[in-house]
């Protein structure tokens, strides 16, 4: 129960970190444009939840890695919003975050106004570090 408090704490820190202050530098990001023809691409169709939601890319550091992850908001944002913390299942290539993963599966979550953070833990998807399923990769959430 303990590290269960432990790990939720965490994540409301860096939570609070990443949402509440300016993204600078220090957390690069990019937005992906959801253009038709890059949905296209993913074998995705615009739909009314794509259309409200922003897809960006960001890099932060865990354990001295680079980590790459994403971040799925609403595109009309008025007050502070929940967030959830999507953590994938599988390892490797099996189960791997993608625009097309969050995009398919999580819009619609986000449409209603939360936020969606996913990693795509180390050694995946230009993450430094080898996967080590549910070894130090946890620390990357």
């Amino acid at each position: 129960m303990y590290s269960y408090f432990r790990i939720s704490t965490i994540f409301l820190f860096f939570c609070n970190y990443l949402f509440s202050q300016k993204i600078t530098s220090e957390i690069p990001y990019y937005k992906i444009d959801l253009t038709t023809s890059f949905l296209a691409t993913l074998n995705l169709e615009k739909n009314e939840d794509i259309e409200s939601v922003e897809l960006d890319s960001i890099r932060y550091i865990s354990d001295g890695l680079s980590i790459k992850g994403y971040v799925l908001k609403p595109k009309k944002i008025f007050s502070k919003l929940p967030i959830i913390i999507f953590n994938r299942g599988g390892n490797g290539n099996f189960g791997n975050l993608t625009p097309k993963l969050m995009l398919s599966r999580l819009s619609s979550i986000a449409s209603k106004g939360y936020v969606i953070f996913g990693s795509t833990y180390r050694g995946n998807s230009d993450s430094e570090g080898f996967d080590e399923f549910a070894g130090e990769d946890v620390n990357d959430i």
